[in-house]
């Protein structure tokens, strides 16, 4: 935070460093780039206003130290306004892994082992376990779950002049200096989680610590969020099996994090979804607070306030993490929406029989998000991958073979096994009520028992 983010990397010689100078600057950006030329102007102008890119004259470039270029990109994604309705944004991509004639792009030089660890990857689980823990301690009582978004999150941290010097682009008559981070650097979510990660500590030690008064010590924004808003009293409290796993009692609520997005789960217990309401702002400003009020670039908020009055307060089912989560019912289910639009990638290509590079990786990754949580279809994408690499030699279409169309005609059931709800109950580090014990001998020498530990102690396995 004091000298900026810096990327560990292998030196690459100042030859091989030139040639890929040139190649950068003759090939240019993506053609995503170009088709939306106009799109993109408009994001890096706000980025030079607020002080997250520096313009320079192109032929600035061979007298920059370290100089290192990479093509620009630009996405289109999903977003919600205000009301929680999904629209379309662009998103400016920066391409450090595309290389030059060294092959030696910049993420390609990242000494990855000297990077911190990366923690978010099990947020989802980690808070699903925390759900089911509340459950088993309080059974009828209401689970409430918020999420705050950091705006441009990457963008909010500064990058040494080294690591910046190593993250030029070139648009239209300007050579961009990266202030901030990228996206697009692999080094960013380990270097960004340093700061997400402690702001994610300070949350949890306030939720902890009995002195923190959340009537006089908080953020205003708090105040601008609804009021909890719990399902209707006529649906059941799901009940939790016990879990294999020990998750230190809790009653005080925590909050996880996922790179931008901070997830409060807070039990309705006295004072605790209020208190979990108002430390994760407190938390965020603590960190991100101006250090001077004399600066002259426009700043917005770091919350995004847009997010947090569609999807910020507190509620029994929210989307998290490109799921919706009902604590009520203990139910983790694949979103009507991503449902209905990944159903029609897959009969697209089942139509054609046939499909591009392109398309059949964005629905190998969409059906992998769903075998994240749905563990059996991993053994089912097998003749998928090998149909994507068929494409990617080709670099054109592949035609699917009859089993790899019928492996899609099952991922299908799969979506909708997933959109319809899975248990927490199911996807948790379950304590087992049942034990099967074979031999995989041929000859059958170690046979199998059946044993009960389940709580009815009737003998039975659930």
């Amino acid at each position: 935070m004091l000298n900026g983010a810096s990327f560990p990397l292998d030196d690459i010689s100042l030859t091989d460093r030139e040639q890929d100078l040139i190649f950068h600057a003759n090939r240019g950006n993506h053609q995503s780039a170009v088709k939306n030329a106009a799109i993109l102007k408009s994001i890096i102008q706000e980025d030079v206003q607020r002080g997250f890119a520096l313009p320079l004259p192109i032929t600035a470039l061979h007298f920059i130290p370290n100089a290192y270029l990479a093509p620009l990109g630009c996405v289109k994604q999903s977003s919600v306004d205000m009301l929680g309705n999904r629209v379309v944004k662009y998103r400016m991509t920066h391409n450090q892994t595309f290389p030059g004639p060294s092959e030696l792009s910049v993420n390609l030089r990242v000494q990855h082992d000297k990077l911190p660890p990366i923690r978010y990857s099990y947020v989802l689980m980690r808070t699903i376990h925390y759900i089911l823990d509340l459950r088993l301690r309080h059974p009828t009582t209401k689970i409430y779950l918020c999420k705050f978004d950091i705006d441009a999150a990457y963008r909010r941290c500064t990058l040494s002049s080294s690591t910046a010097f190593e993250s030029l682009t070139i648009f239209e008559d300007f050579l961009l200096v990266a202030l901030r981070m990228t996206f697009g650097g692999s080094p960013n979510p380990a270097l960004w989680g340093v700061i997400s990660e402690t702001s994610t500590d300070i949350c949890n030690s306030l939720l902890l610590n009995s002195h923190w008064d959340h009537s006089t010590l908080f953020d205003p924004i708090s105040d601008t969020i609804d009021i909890p808003l719990p399902l209707a009293d006529e649906i059941p409290f799901h009940l939790a099996r016990d879990l294999a796993v020990s998750i230190p009692p809790n009653n005080h609520g925590k909050v996880d994090i996922f790179i931008d997005d901070l997830i409060g789960v807070a039990p309705d217990l006295g004072e605790v979804p209020t208190r979990v309401m108002r430390v994760i702002p407190l938390a965020i400003r603590s960190l991100a607070r101006p250090v001077s009020t004399q600066g002259s670039f426009p700043r917005k908020d770091i919350i995004s306030l847009k997010k947090l009055k569609a999807e910020g307060g507190l509620e029994e089912t929210k989307i998290v993490l490109g799921w919706l989560l009902n604590t009520r019912e203990l139910l983790i289910s694949l979103p009507d929406s991503k449902y209905h639009t990944w159903l029609h990638n897959i009969d697209a290509i089942l139509s054609a029989g046939k499909s591009s590079y392109q398309l059949l990786e964005t629905l190998l990754g969409r059906l992998n998000h769903v075998a994240c949580i749905f563990l059996p279809m991993r053994h089912f994408l097998g003749r998928l991958y090998k149909a994507l690499c068929r494409a990617k030699r080709s670099l054109s279409w592949t035609t699917l073979f009859p089993n790899e169309l019928e492996d899609l005609k099952l991922h299908k059931d799969f979506l909708l096994y997933a959109n319809a709800g899975i248990s927490f109950n199911v996807i948790a580090y379950r304590k087992p009520t049942c034990i099967y014990r074979s031999d995989a001998s041929k000859f059958g020498l170690g046979g199998g028992t059946v044993s009960s530990l389940g709580p009815l102690g009737d003998g039975k396995c659930q």
